[in-house]
């Protein structure tokens, strides 16, 4: 994962946010609001304009967008399911290499997908970082943040966003992961009141 960048030290503000967005994980199991808990979290120490959360089957090698929203505004500005390819999109891009990405400007050339030029004339994308999401060595997603400023994010932006990341989905994974088997297993009582009986 992003060999090719050094490892910087994280600040005491990064450190306490990564706290804040792991706490983030015991409150909910819901997938859209986890990725408004951690966009929110992050913007203090990593401004950005727009967060994107795409899951990945590596049986089906589906793309899927599960939620992107605005920092400030809109939220859920695709629609859940919406397929993504995997050619010429920054997740996609993200999921073929294994490793997280950090591009101070978005060209056009390489991400070449339709939705990433829409989201270039129409929301004004600019800049973007990607982490992919890597559970018991699968790839089950990725995330994204955008920005409208070319050269918003720093090395040490796109680390702190795989570390955050990468700690995060685990646990939220496996919390999930443990309710659906909790719910599986709770017993099944049948109703056991007496029932009134027909008298000949």
């Amino acid at each position: 994962m992003l060999p090719q960048i050094s490892q910087p030290e994280l600040t005491y503000e990064r450190l306490r946010l990564l706290l804040e967005i792991n706490n983030a994980v015991v409150s909910t199991l819901d997938l859209h609001e986890l990725i408004h808990t951690i966009s929110q979290a992050l913007r203090d120490v990593v401004p950005h304009d727009f967060s994107a959360l795409a899951t990945y089957s590596e049986e089906t090698q589906q793309l899927r967008a599960h939620v992107m929203e605005e920092t400030d505004g809109e939220r859920d500005l695709l629609t859940e399911g919406t397929p993504l390819p995997l050619d010429g999109t920054f997740a996609g891009v993200a999921i073929t290499r294994r490793q997280a990405l950090l591009r101070d400007k978005v060209d056009l050339e390489e991400f070449n997908a339709l939705m990433v030029r829409q989201g270039y004339e129409l929301l004004g994308l600019r800049s973007a970082c990607v982490a992919p999401l890597i559970l018991q060595d699968r790839i089950v997603g990725a995330v994204t943040l955008f920005s409208r400023t070319e050269g918003a994010f720093s090395e040490e932006d796109v680390r702190l966003l795989e570390q955050s990341s990468d700690s995060i989905f685990r646990k939220f994974w496996n919390r999930r992961a443990a309710s659906s088997a909790a719910k599986a297993a709770r017993p099944r009582f049948s109703d056991s009141r007496p029932r009134p009986c027909a008298i000949a």
